[in-house]
């Protein structure tokens, strides 16, 4: 380590899903934005009438965080990993007029209940 410090260097590493990592950047957002306001234009969708939900998956088990060496660079050192861990799912959901609702926590079920698909005028699964 001492004789190559110009070159390589210790570092934590964080979790990151290769397709997180490559799908966000200004001309996706740009084009999203876009898209999404000559919708609301096109079909005059209220403020009060458009949600955004956004979840997040915490996985349990193994922690994300490793000392790693790499180059000697500002910065996280990322490391994929595709291991297979329970997930718990989390969903926010907030209205553009700035109401919301209350988390909704998914966790691993055991079994699928019957009475689950009442009163689903959707036919959601």
């Amino acid at each position: 380590m001492e004789k190559h410090s110009d070159y390589i260097k210790t570092s934590w590493a964080c979790a990151l899903e290769s397709k997180h990592g490559h799908a966000v950047n200004p001309h996706t957002n740009e084009a999203f934005y876009t898209l999404l306001g000559e919708t609301l234009e096109k079909y005059n969708i209220n403020e009060e009438n458009t949600y955004a939900v956004d979840e997040i998956g915490i996985q349990t088990g193994k922690g994300g965080r490793e000392h790693v060496l790499g180059a000697c660079k500002a910065g996280p050192q990322y490391q994929q990993c595709d291991e297979n861990r329970e997930n718990i799912t989390i969903l926010v959901t907030i209205c553009a007029d700035g109401t919301s609702i209350s988390p909704a926590v998914i966790y691993k079920g055991q079994g699928y209940l019957v009475k689950w698909q009442q009163d689903n005028p959707a036919n959601a699964s």
